[in-house]
């Protein structure tokens, strides 16, 4: 079988959208909002890749303290909504043909699987991504394992290609330095990158082709 890989944030969306996410939770939960914003510091203070993405998941998990995921749902609906608006057209695309040419889309992302699956439902894809604890159905803000980001990421889809028989990727799609422990795993690997971060791509995979974006 034919097999793809996509990141999500800044791949398949023109721009990272996890401040749609918080937001649109907050939104359903506003008395939540001091808290979250109680975790934005490393936002704020421009700090490393895993700084950041430690900090998007406990503002995350702040936001769903407590909540079941049908209690989610609207919220989740509205950041489908506006998150479709941000779809790279050709992106798409490549998806819809490849399924309907009967090969699998693997859609790897540090975003969390419960806002993941109901926005790519329609897609038939199968979502690798961060997970959050749920106790009797209540989640408990805290994910399960690692996050699904850098190496992590690659674990998790190395885990899953063992799991199927099947470790052959035909192609991957980013748009970060940090998924390429995963767009190695690929025999053709597109980078989304601008102008300003495309030698440093480059350099770090000279056989990968490059899309420069604005």
């Amino acid at each position: 079988m034919q097999r793809l890989i996509f990141d999500f944030d800044g791949t398949i969306t023109s721009r990272d959208t996890t401040r749609f996410l918080v937001a649109e939770l907050l939104r359903a939960r506003p008395w939540k909002t001091p808290v979250v914003a109680a975790q934005l510091a490393p936002l704020i203070a421009g700090r490393s890749t895993d700084a950041i993405q430690s900090c998007k998941l406990r503002c995350i998990g702040e936001a769903i303290r407590g909540t079941t995921e049908q209690q989610l749902s609207s919220a989740l609906d509205r950041f489908a909504s506006r998150v479709r608006a941000l779809f790279r057209p050709e992106l798409i695309k490549t998806i819809e043909q490849h399924r309907e040419a009967g090969g699998e889309v693997i859609l790897a992302s540090a975003s969390p699987g419960f806002a993941l699956r109901p926005l790519f439902a329609e897609y038939g894809l199968t979502v690798i991504a961060t997970e959050f604890e749920c106790r009797n159905g209540i989640f408990t803000g805290r994910t399960i394992g690692s996050s699904c980001f850098g190496e992590a990421k690659a674990e998790a889809v190395r885990n899953y290609l063992h799991s199927t028989g099947d470790r052959e990727v035909a192609a991957a799609w980013s748009d970060s330095i940090t998924d390429l422990p995963v767009m190695l795993l690929a025999r053709d690997r597109v980078w989304y990158c601008s102008a300003d971060h495309a030698q440093k791509m480059r350099q770090a995979d000279p056989e990968g082709n490059f899309v420069i974006s604005p």
